[in-house]
């Protein structure tokens, strides 16, 4: 048996890239608030705490090129789909290793990957960035930059790796609006001819997009992209300001406008085992 709710973005391909345009932070609001409506007028049905969560990633990254060569934005993506399959309850996750179906505890972690837990969080936007920041206090401290960089991705990650209820949803959509730093790219990527909204947070030399679909506002995906051409330097550890980096790999150039990686959601639904699809 299925549960009688799905949410199937359109099977994609690798989407043309346009030109990262960046808004100002209030049409970042607007359109988080537009998904905020969006998320709280679609139809739901919760999962039962012994069913299972399917989610299937296509993931895309850039590969490694020879040491002092240059990354193109050009270059194709290497590609590969991951699919799992988490309890309701949250007490075991699924995925197929070496062609094996392997179920294992979750470890629990941040953010929260079982349903109970992310159906139980704050409905309203304020409580729930509250909720994020005292996640992130609690991880080793950083400059106030880093602390909002790490709810930014948090909110990101919680998205990408649960079936959010429609309440829950709008409270992250309007408490990632409130972060620092959030703009929008209204016309950041096409993917299979459609065009998705990304709201963005620039990082340095990079930007992290959270991909919406420019219609319905469901969530489609994440991307990184290099906003500027950068060059990594050799295998080294390095202060940079308070901070200490530590630097792997051999020394290449990314070009300006190369999607270092590009996770686009597939699919998402209920079943009753593991293993088995929507």
């Amino acid at each position: 048996m299925i549960v009688p709710h799905r949410r199937r973005p359109p099977r994609v391909q690798a989407g043309t890239v346009l030109p990262a345009t960046i808004m100002p932070v209030s049409n970042a609001q607007v359109q988080l608030g537009r998904a905020a409506e969006a998320a709280g007028e679609r139809g739901f049905t919760a999962p039962r705490p012994d069913q299972w969560i399917y989610i299937e990633t296509r993931r895309q990254g850039a590969g490694k090129p020879a040491p002092g060569a240059t990354q193109s934005a050009r270059a194709p993506l290497e590609t590969q789909v991951s699919r799992s399959w988490t309890r309701g309850d949250g007490r075991e996750v699924a995925t197929y290793e070496n062609g094996d179906l392997v179920r294992s505890p979750t470890g629990g972690g941040m953010p929260p990957t079982d349903y109970a837990t992310v159906a139980a969080l704050p409905t309203d936007p304020d409580a729930m960035l509250a909720w994020m920041y005292a996640a992130v206090d609690a991880l080793p401290p950083g400059s106030d930059e880093e602390r909002h960089v790490r709810a930014y991705r948090l909110f990101d990650s919680l998205l990408a790796q649960n079936l959010v209820p429609p309440a829950q949803e709008a409270a992250v959509h309007r408490a990632m609006a409130k972060i620092p730093g959030v703009s929008v790219n209204p016309d950041a990527v096409d993917v299979d001819g459609r065009p998705a909204v990304a709201v963005a947070r620039r990082e340095d030399w990079v930007d992290h997009e959270l991909l919406l679909d420019r219609s319905t506002y469901t969530y489609l995906g994440e991307r990184v992209m290099a906003n500027a051409d950068h060059t990594l330097p050799e295998a080294d550890i390095r202060a940079e300001g308070d901070r200490e980096i530590v630097y792997m790999g051999s020394p290449h150039t990314i070009e300006k406008g190369t999607t270092l990686t590009l996770n686009v959601r597939l699919d998402i639904g209920v079943t009753d085992r593991p293993g088995v699809r929507p």
